[in-house]
């Protein structure tokens, strides 16, 4: 959550704090006027200097912290405009949006707020079947522009499809860092079709008048280019994988591993419900939320804080729907720590297919069985290691660092 505090005589330019409770990002910048590069960094313990920044350049950063895999891209972006040198202001989605429920939000936006609360109101009490996102969208976005009237960024980019409402700005210049194509998974999770064609209207908006606009995988690059998407100055810069120090290890016993979300329809519950219940290998389940499938509670050991605990693991796991495109992020956290992959056969990446397993309903102990051969588990562990120096957060991000750059130049 970020709190716009009052200026001071030998500030050139407001200060914001970023609270999160379950992170370790708190960060207080003071840019001071006899020294425009030098930011003062106030959090826990003394007060430091943390970086230099071009303090002429303020870019506001709208992503997710939050427990899953798809937060390391916030974390990446943010440390590589941080390297830029740029005055960077990192909007946590994940933390602000209970912060914005008060007495002075309703005075300023009372249109979009009176009518999210009804219908929300309305839906939980089982009258309205779909969520009103479309109005909850509106409330982020009015609470949003209140920061960026505060901040004066010369660039937004927004990582997270809730808050693209902010990216309609056309006086300054923006990026659609897409984590999908949203409107495409609406329909997956039970959105009435008068919902999804507003939101799509919305993101073809975003899509079409956005500065430029990345998808973070390129399955979604083929999706958008199948729909006839209309895009504005389209770039790639992929997900990426971070360095770790600990790697996953051979063990004659073979062991599999899931993290995250077991809920979603695109990571397809069923599927991994049958191979918990069928196979004879032990399979670990991780995440922030418990899986709604009761067979799967009994492997299920809640939220993983450390995840340096996955190298004792020989294999991670991804479900996936047949139908649904989709990108699991952990997957490029596995081959971090060098574990390969099962995937379901239905899903091939030619990208990842060096640390990738296929399986299916079937032959997953035969696989396992086949692939825990220590010259085999070898050989995709390598495989594994190897992919991901090859997508390192320094080689993906490349794109994304030279975009901000030419958006920048032309100011």
């Amino acid at each position: 959550m970020f709190h716009a505090l009052e200026h001071n005589s030998e500030l050139t330019s407001t200060v914001f704090r970023n609270i999160s409770s379950n992170t370790a990002h708190t960060y207080t910048y003071y840019t001071f006027s006899s020294n425009p590069s030098i930011n003062l960094h106030i959090g826990p313990g003394p007060a430091k200097i943390l970086f230099t920044m071009n303090s002429n350049i303020s870019i506001l950063l709208v992503a997710t912290l939050d427990k899953s895999a798809n937060a390391d891209r916030a974390k990446s972006v943010f440390s590589m405009l941080q390297r830029e040198k740029y005055n960077v202001v990192f909007f946590n989605t994940q933390e602000h949006f209970a912060h914005m429920l008060n007495v002075r939000f309703f005075l300023t936006s009372a249109k979009h707020f009176v009518s999210y609360l009804v219908k929300l109101a309305v839906y939980k009490i089982k009258l309205r079947r779909t969520y009103p996102i479309i109005e909850e969208m509106y409330v982020r976005g009015s609470f949003l522009h209140r920061y960026i009237q505060k901040a004066h960024p010369q660039l937004i980019i927004c990582q997270n499809p809730q808050y693209i409402i902010c990216l309609l700005n056309k006086k300054i210049k923006t990026i659609y860092d897409a984590p999908s194509l949203f409107s495409e998974l609406l329909q997956y999770n039970g959105f009435d079709n008068k919902t999804i064609r507003a939101f799509t209207k919305i993101e073809d908006r975003v899509l079409l008048d956005s500065s430029a606009v990345t998808f973070q995988w390129p399955i979604f690059h083929f999706q958008a280019k199948l729909l006839n998407k209309k895009i504005t100055n389209e770039f790639s810069a992929t997900y990426g994988c971070s360095k770790r120090r600990v790697f996953a290890a051979y063990s004659s016993k073979p062991k599999v591993v899931y993290l995250g979300n077991m809920n979603a329809p695109w990571i397809n519950p069923n599927l991994l419900n049958t191979i918990v219940e069928s196979t004879k290998y032990q399979v670990d389940l991780y995440g922030y939320e418990p899986p709604e499938k009761s067979a799967l509670l009994e492997n299920f050991h809640g939220y993983l804080r450390n995840l340096d605990a996955i190298t004792k693991y020989q294999f991670g796991i991804i479900t996936a729907d047949r139908d649904i495109p989709n990108f699991s992020a952990k997957y490029l956290l596995y081959i971090s720590y060098g574990l390969p992959v099962l995937c379901p056969e239905w899903r091939k990446d030619a990208i990842l297919k060096p640390a990738t397993i296929y399986y299916n309903e079937r032959n997953f102990d035969q696989v396992i069985g086949q692939f825990g051969k220590k010259g085999n588990w070898e050989r995709k562990h390598l495989a594994a290691l190897k992919l991901s120096r090859q997508l390192s957060w320094e080689k993906t991000l490349q794109p994304f660092r030279k975009k901000v750059r030419s958006l920048i130049d032309t100011l």
